[in-house]
């Protein structure tokens, strides 16, 4: 048995060829020379529009460097594919005489259906030389790796028409960033800004480009444009996920991808499955997502505003593979659009305060302040209005409209929850939320609840009951007619954060 290969990684599928090389930096120029004039040539002669010129990347180079032929490959089915050949002569290097002489063969003598066999039956381990011409593959990364007797299970592998009959222009349908037609490849306009893991800039580009292309598809009138939120990066990173969150299904809900890069191609995929299926069994697996996740369906809850996501560990399996976990929010309940393709809202039109239709996506006129804990501008405006329309509604004669209050935020900030708070239901009395965002939504849902309360049972609650009295009345604090005074802020309850104010006159 020959000591060493030349593993290849290829992202979702690719690796190398070329001369022999003796230096690391050499091979890599080499693999990617030999490699895209391969991609070159096949792109133009089968005439491939969306053939990918490769970027050589460091994070595959390390992600191979632990791999162990007796092992599992977790990711290998998911977020790349790789190949392998042997050096010359012991070189160090590479020789891709073996790897042409495989290609051609494969072109030159097997039939349409034999080539299609051929791909059937090794596109769920290696497709071994025909790796180099996977088109939509970008990166690739390669070191030697001692071999062994392990087979390996790789990922879903596509190829081009390779009829000859493709009327398609090459390089004609590029990834985005990708300059079309340079030689017959799409070759990125910034390859620096190009890697394996890719940008979550990028990523919230194509989430918010899918949730824009599915309002106008199914009419949906209220898509919002997902923006970052560094708050819920901050809230994901410490999460334990053996330890039930007060804010899970409540402010925000969760899904995962595994790298930024590819994740939109998964994403679609599943999407696709589930708008095959009938409008029954949609309704059955959205029911069976509500207490968990809605994985990729997560995309397309409409009145999510907000999205963070960091690196995080297996939130199926405790101890697991690191993979990208993502909380979306500010609402913890999933709702999909009407899916039945008989909607006839506008696209855009009925859009959250302070966002306005652009192309059919509800778009923050200033996304910069808005917030997934809301701004005590915003939220000071949104509990104001809820008091002047219930002021209105039922002719309270003094109701207040409060103003905030830096001198309250300071009494607040040293406040524990382990210790009692002397001062609170004397000067002030305290509520809290787990997002001030939802403020409105928060406080009509338990004034609903109130209202639908016989009189006699409204004033039991108000005047005996033992949670208001030596505690708080949650949301309807913000409802109480004397207060003037607010002043708010975050604070950890336990395992969570939630947004305590203080209220007082």
């Amino acid at each position: 048995m020959k000591l060493h290969s030349l593993l290849l990684l290829l992202v979702p599928a690719i690796i190398a060829y070329g001369e022999h090389t003796t230096t690391v930096d050499s091979l890599r120029r080499s693999i990617l020379y030999y490699v895209n004039q391969l991609r070159r040539q096949y792109a133009s002669k089968y005439n491939v529009p969306d053939m990918h010129e490769l970027i050589w990347s460091d994070d595959l180079v390390k992600i191979l460097k632990p791999l162990d032929w007796s092992l599992s490959w977790p990711k290998a089915r998911i977020t790349w594919r790789y190949m392998y050949f042997y050096p010359a002569n012991g070189n160090p290097g590479f020789d891709m005489s073996d790897s042409l002489i495989e290609l051609r063969s494969f072109f030159k003598e097997k039939t349409q259906s034999e080539q299609e066999q051929y791909i059937e039956e090794n596109k769920i381990y290696s497709a071994k030389a025909l790796e180099f011409l996977n088109p939509l593959q970008r990166f690739i990364g390669c070191g030697l790796k001692k071999d062994g007797d392990s087979d390996i299970i790789v990922g879903y592998f596509k190829l081009f028409d390779t009829s000859g009959r493709s009327s398609a222009s090459p390089g004609s349908k590029c990834y985005k960033r990708y300059k079309k037609n340079i030689d017959g490849l799409c070759v990125a306009e910034n390859p620096n800004r190009e890697s394996y893991y890719s940008r979550s800039e990028y990523f919230l580009d194509d989430v918010n480009d899918l949730r824009r292309d599915y309002a106008n598809r199914f009419n949906v009138p209220d898509m919002h444009e997902l923006i970052w939120s560094y708050d819920l990066v901050e809230i994901l990173k410490p999460l334990d996920w053996t330890i039930t969150q007060l804010e899970r299904h409540k402010t925000w809900r969760y899904m995962y991808i595994y790298t930024y890069d590819n994740a939109i191609l998964h994403i679609e995929r599943y999407l696709s499955s589930f708008f095959d299926k009938n409008e029954s069994e949609q309704k059955e697996q959205i029911k069976d997502s509500e207490t968990s996740s809605a994985h990729s369906l997560e995309w397309l809850n409409p009145l999510q505003r907000f999205v963070g996501c960091s690196p995080n560990q297996d939130i199926f399996e405790k101890g697991s593979s690191d993979i990208i976990v993502c909380l979306i929010g500010t609402r913890g309940d999933f709702k999909l659009f009407d899916t039945s393709g008989q909607s006839s809202d506008t696209p855009g039109s009925k859009c959250h305060k302070r966002y306005s239709n652009i192309n059919g996506l509800c778009v923050a006129e200033n996304p910069k302040k808005e917030s997934y804990y809301s701004s005590p501008e915003y939220f000071l405006e949104d509990v104001n209005a809820l008091r002047r329309k219930y002021a209105n509604r039922f002719n309270v004669p003094n109701m207040h409209k409060l103003i905030w209050s830096d001198d309250l935020v300071d009494i607040l900030k040293p406040l524990n929850w382990s210790l009692s708070w002397p001062e609170a239901r004397k000067t002030w009395r305290y509520m809290y939320l787990y997002t001030s965002a939802n403020v409105i939504k928060d406080v009509e849902e338990q004034l609903n609840r109130f209202l639908a309360k016989t009189q006699s049972e409204q004033k039991q609650y108000i005047e005996n009951s033992e949670e208001v009295r030596w505690r708080s009345a949650g949301a309807l604090e913000l409802l109480n007619p004397l207060q003037r005074f607010i002043g708010c802020g975050p604070k950890r309850d336990g395992y969570s954060t939630v947004v305590v104010c203080l209220i007082g006159s």
